[in-house]
């Protein structure tokens, strides 16, 4: 009886091994580590681009990837680590990762203070959410952050893994991180593979290629402020946001985590009609009344209709905007900011975190000895009368350039602050407009501005999808911006079309900026790095010419066209360096890869 007991109890697990063993042999599936070592550049690693791959299977085109950026595999004694953790908004989408908190991070210190030695890692990718932060943490422990910058939280409700997402659903978070422990195993994978394409293959909607990963993990769910998924969603952020500050406290890494912004004045609610059980044609016909007193601007009949729409539901989000649009125009700024907040945190198309994340962080921060950085302070202080909107950002949450300008700068303040970065005692450069210091270009801001049009004609803006109406460009950059959106032309193409058309107008310093991006983008190549060295130098910016001419140097030691460069740059700044010591030069401390 024992032996059969035992051979019961043994023999799924010694089949189960065996399948494993032969789907690992005949190469199905992977680990999806985090970090991987980077091709070409010994003694260099990078984020792997299949880490979605974990979460939501995309085969070798993931639906969502981490942008690269490269650091050295044996951190060194003088380097200074930061790790960014968080979803698109972190990422910087829809720019791209120059507008994210690590590329805008990054750039920032390079421009200030070039011979410091920082890495700025970014890990952020979009529709990701508080399990995959807490996943993804132990791997990001082992590469030796000196911290950890966070900013998440709007996609915790349709995010992956989501209580309200298709790729989620409301579960205890135990059985959550073990769903997530068990897809290591190919067998998981497997199984996972097949019952995925069971779904695929009963869906009744045809597949749109366009469609984002966050449309897809957003499955439609409408969560009241009043129901179990809004409580599960809370408490799965609060749990698994406080094992990670956790996990990072004991590993004696500090943390810096941002409140989250989002538009609440320019952004009517996606889903704040009456409710259950609501009379609708009563709430209509209040509706259609109150239209009419505002085009006629009977103020105070406006106000009676909005009211007696709150008295017939006092949870619909729609009635809250139209209070707050009203106390807007009135003058009345702080109730216009309440009546906006509420509206924003009762709309039941859960796509903006609600103020009760950002109270959550608070706590937290308080309880495990993090920065909060109040990031949501800083857009209401850079906003007219304290009303976030479009002014800010593009749509429901992601910034525009200044937005993230602002986010990075929110962010860096606070490294300042804790003495993880120092303050320059005196700047590369002298007081200047935002503007010119974002790593963003023309191209990006009008292949943004195609985006959003799309995106803003698409669900969740829209309940179908509409057409827009092609922009006929009229110069020969928005020719070029066009054509890149389109896919016509690869980046870097539309890097060099840039560049050439900055330099034949002479606009030095836009084409400079080109040059950098491009160098950042080919750290390897020596071409990009001599261009950016050699614009740099005719700007006389004497420390970023060094930067990106020893990068040239690195990157081809026999090439004698950076030398002659660094002797110029020396000879301008009155030293007479030889070339033998330029080319045991300080190799480059801000090398980034694509």
């Amino acid at each position: 009886m024992i032996f059969y007991a035992v051979t019961l109890f043994m023999a799924p697990l010694l089949f189960l091994g065996g399948l494993e063993l032969i789907l690992r042999v005949v190469g199905f599936g992977g680990s999806y580590p985090l970090f991987r070592d980077f091709e070409g550049l010994p003694g260099f690693r990078v984020a792997s681009d299949q880490v979605m791959n974990r979460y939501v299977y995309g085969g070798d085109e993931p639906l969502a990837y981490i942008d690269p950026f490269l650091f050295s595999s044996e951190k060194s004694p003088e380097t200074t680590r930061i790790v960014v953790q968080g979803g698109s908004s972190a990422a910087g989408f829809p720019y791209g990762r120059w507008a994210g908190l690590a590329g805008m991070l990054d750039a920032r210190l390079e421009a200030r203070a070039p011979a410091q030695r920082v890495e700025v890692i970014g890990t952020a990718m979009a529709a990701v959410n508080s399990y995959t932060l807490l996943d993804l943490a132990d791997e990001i422990i082992e590469v030796e952050p000196d911290a950890v910058l966070l900013y998440a939280g709007h996609n915790e409700y349709l995010g992956v893994m989501g209580v309200g997402s298709a790729f989620g659903a409301i579960q205890p978070g135990w059985i959550a991180r073990t769903r997530l422990a068990l897809g290591r195993f190919r067998v998981y994978q497997l199984i996972d593979r097949l019952l995925a394409g069971l779904r695929a293959g009963s869906a009744e909607a045809p597949h749109d290629e366009r469609i984002t990963v966050f449309q897809q993990a957003a499955s439609g769910s409408r969560i009241s402020i009043d129901s179990l998924a809004y409580e599960h969603g809370l408490t799965q952020f609060r749990d698994n946001l406080g094992a990670l500050l956790e996990r990072y406290q004991r590993a004696g890494i500090p943390v810096l985590i941002g409140t989250l912004v989002s538009n609440e004045a320019d952004l009517p609610p996606f889903d704040g009609g009456p409710g259950p059980g609501i009379d609708l044609e009563k709430w209509a016909d209040l509706e259609a009344l109150r239209q009419r007193d505002r085009a006629r601007g009977a103020a105070a009949e406006e106000r009676a209709q909005i009211e007696a729409m709150l008295e017939l539901d006092e949870q619909a989000a729609d009635a809250w905007f139209a209070l707050g649009d009203w106390e807007e125009r009135a003058g009345h700024w702080a109730a216009a900011r309440e009546a906006y907040r509420e509206a924003r945190d009762l709309d039941r198309l859960r796509f903006r975190a609600p103020s009760a994340f950002n109270q959550t962080m608070r706590d937290l921060a308080e309880r495990y000895g993090a920065r909060l950085v109040d990031v949501r302070e800083e857009f209401a202080a850079e906003s007219e009368q304290g009303l976030i909107g479009d002014a800010l950002l593009l749509e429901h949450v992601h910034p525009t350039a200044r937005g993230y300008w602002i986010l990075a700068e929110a962010f860096l303040e606070g490294l300042e602050d804790e003495q993880i970065i120092s303050r320059p005692v005196t700047g590369l450069r002298g007081p200047q407009r935002w503007e010119e210091q974002v790593p963003l270009t023309e191209l990006d801001h009008l292949i943004v501005m195609h985006r959003i049009r799309e995106m803003r004609a698409s669900y969740p803006f829209v309940e179908e999808r509409v057409s827009i109406t092609p922009l006929t460009p009229e110069t020969e950059v928005e020719e070029w911006a066009l054509r890149r959106h389109r896919g016509e032309v690869s980046w870097v193409e539309a890097m060099e079309a840039l560049l050439q058309i900055y330099l034949a107008e002479g606009r030095l310093g836009d084409a400079a900026r080109v040059a950098r991006l491009t160098a950042h983008e080919y750290p390897l190549d020596v071409g990009p790095n001599l261009v950016a060295g050699q614009l740099l130098l005719r700007l006389r910016e004497w420390d970023w010419a060094r930067l990106y001419l020893n990068r040239a140097i690195r990157a081809s030691p026999e090439d004698l066209r950076p030398l002659v460069e660094l002797d110029r740059l020396e000879a301008a700044l009155g030293g007479s360096a030889a070339t033998a010591r330029l080319r045991t030069a300080e190799q480059p401390k801000h090398l980034k890869s694509p």
